[in-house]
């Protein structure tokens, strides 16, 4: 057996090979129960230094080591104070190895021990800041001194069960791994999430191991938790209340990232993210999200995936009219009469479409002969009247929008009156599919579209004339021409110079940096190369912070402050539950 002695005269004995590590663990768990005993009895009922009170001691550090009271032997080895332990090798036989087995039982049962005190801390979280709250009270005199403390604080539970459990819920496995182990569990079950309490786990042990017994240690072991909260937060949505936030939002749900400088049309934050302009992995992403509202698996508005996007499109509106008889009505056959009279009204005789008039007289040709318009005709229809909603002449859109309305309208009518509702929900569906498909292919045919890439601000044009001006001011378009609303509003370029016509400075600070730093270099007596270095640090050192800028964790703490606080606070029920070493 290994005696301690304590500086009060108290004698613990330790069995044989019981480490340095293990010992103090023990003796701390003791510290914390006789604590939690005077609190519960106002009092300590035994005296310092009698028999009875070390006997209870002895027992108290034998049920935290999970083993028996053994009474002491001849030949044990007695260590003076406390803090001798930690400088002073016990003179006892050598340590046994323990097994494999043995040492992943030691680091589950500490795992394990852990969460159940991170948990504990997380359930006993208000009474334990309403204690934090009482003590500042105390001390600036704002309360008495004789206020109780919360009996439901995060101690509390856990000496309860630390008493119900035999010193379970204490036990912390030894060595650097058990550290690990024992930071890890008390965040695990303090609520941190898997991925923080691990990483918090060894990055805490791992920097208090790098400066244990320095004055950094304290804060060293406390950074090593705190940063990984902080290192893994994602930035989150834009929560400012104006059209800009709501915008930025849109995108971001449609999976194209966007910079809080962007988000924010902050043209200064902007500057310091590099972000002056979309990039070419955000004109990938919003041409990948528009080919997905399309009902397309491509990446890219390529010819061959609009043509086989349009081909898919076609036929779901082709099965949704499938078998239908459609017959213009009399009104119908009236409403393409004024849309052609009230087009020639508008237009010069010499830039009318002559379109426009022909499919509003077979529209009354089918009305006074009272035959079925076949399928066939009416893929024609749709074709021809799609590539009129984009033309250059307003009025030619105008009556095209108008056409398709009336065309639409028949449809439906037929349908309604064959009871195929499902089919007429469909169809609905089609139909907004290929009117953004118009602006889509209006788009891929303009000017740096030739890779499949598409122009937020050139797409968001033509969906305007694909769907119309007044729709689209009024808002009475489709969800995807918001989407490139939103797109042109927040990806749009900024411009070159500052109001006034002055060029900004972000433009010649590599070359001035540089400049600088070499010359200071210089002068300071630094020789060619080393000035030539110094040259090139301030060189990159603008293209540097952009990318420090862009970093998920600076991006999230400038977007959102509070919530990335609170992400970071995480830990707090984690950290509450340690008794720190």
């Amino acid at each position: 057996m290994i005696g301690v002695k304590l500086p009060d005269g108290r004698v613990l004995q330790f069995p044989d090979g019981t480490d340095q590590a293990t010992m103090k663990q023990a003796i701390d768990s003791l510290i914390m129960r006789e604590r939690a005993d005077a609190a519960k009895a106002g009092t300590l009922q035994l005296q310092p230094g009698s028999a009875e009170r070390a006997a209870k001691m002895n027992e108290l550090a034998m049920a935290a080591l999970q083993v028996s009271p053994v009474p002491p032997t001849q030949g044990q080895t007695s260590l003076s104070v406390l803090s001798s332990m930690l400088g002073v090798e016990p003179q006892t036989a050598p340590q046994q190895e323990r097994t494999l087995p043995q040492r992943a039982l030691e680091l589950g049962t500490g795992l394990g021990a852990a969460t159940v005190r991170g948990a504990s801390s997380l359930i006993g979280l208000p009474g334990t800041l309403d204690d934090l709250v009482n003590a500042g009270l105390k001390k600036i005199g704002l309360i008495p001194e004789n206020v109780p403390p919360s009996r439901i604080s995060g101690q509390v539970i856990q000496s309860a069960l630390n008493d119900l459990t035999g010193g379970y819920t204490n036990y912390r496995a030894p060595g650097f791994l058990g550290g690990v182990a024992s930071t890890t569990g008390e965040l695990l079950g303090g609520g941190a999430g898997g991925k923080v309490s691990a990483l918090g786990g060894l990055l805490s042990e791992g920097l208090g191991y790098a400066t244990e017994g320095s004055f950094l240690e304290p804060a060293a072991r406390l950074a090593g938790v705190i940063a990984p909260a902080f290192l893994t937060g994602k930035p989150g949505a834009f929560v400012a209340d104006d059209e800009t936030a709501r915008m930025a939002n849109v995108l971001r749900e449609a999976g194209v990232d966007v910079s809080t400088g962007q988000g924010l049309q902050s043209q200064a934050l902007m500057g310091l993210e590099g972000r002056l302009q979309a990039t070419d992995d955000q004109l990938k992403a919003f041409t990948a999200s528009t080919m997905q509202q399309l009902g397309s698996t491509a990446k890219l508005a390529t010819p061959e995936n609009l043509a086989a996007t349009q081909k898919f499109i076609v036929k779901q509106m082709d099965d949704a009219v499938a078998g239908i008889n459609v017959i213009p009505s009399t009104a119908n056959a009236s409403a393409a009469l004024k849309i052609a009279t009230d087009y020639v009204g508008r237009v010069p005789a010499g830039q009318l479409t002559p379109r426009v008039r022909g499919i509003a007289n077979e529209i009354q040709a089918f009305e006074k002969s009272g035959k079925e318009i076949s399928l066939e005709r009416l893929k024609q229809w749709r074709s021809d009247i799609g590539s009129l909603t984009v033309s250059s002449d307003a009025a030619t859109r105008t009556a095209a929008h108008d056409l398709r309305t009336l065309l639409d309208g028949m449809t439906d009518e037929a349908l309604t009156a064959a009871g195929r509702a499902d089919d007429i929900f469909a169809l609905a569906k089609a139909r907004e599919a290929y009117r953004n498909f118009i602006g889509v292919q209006d788009a891929a045919s303009r000017a740096t579209a030739e890779a499949g890439i598409l122009s937020p601000t050139q797409l968001n044009q033509s969906m305007i004339r694909a769907q119309g001006r007044e729709a689209y001011a009024t808002g009475r378009t489709t969800p995807m021409t918001d989407f490139t609303r939103s797109a042109a509003a927040i990806l749009r370029p900024a411009p070159a110079t500052s109001p006034g016509g002055v060029r900004r400075i972000s433009e010649a600070l590599p070359i001035a940096l540089a400049t600088l730093a070499g010359g200071a270099g210089y002068q300071a007596g630094l020789g060619p190369v080393a000035a030539g270095l110094a040259a090139a640090a301030g060189a990159v050192a603008p293209a540097a912070s952009q990318i420090a800028m862009r970093f998920a964790p600076l991006q999230s703490l400038v977007r959102n402050p509070v919530r990335a606080i609170a992400e970071t606070a995480r830990v707090a029920p984690g950290l509450l539950s340690q008794d720190r070493r």
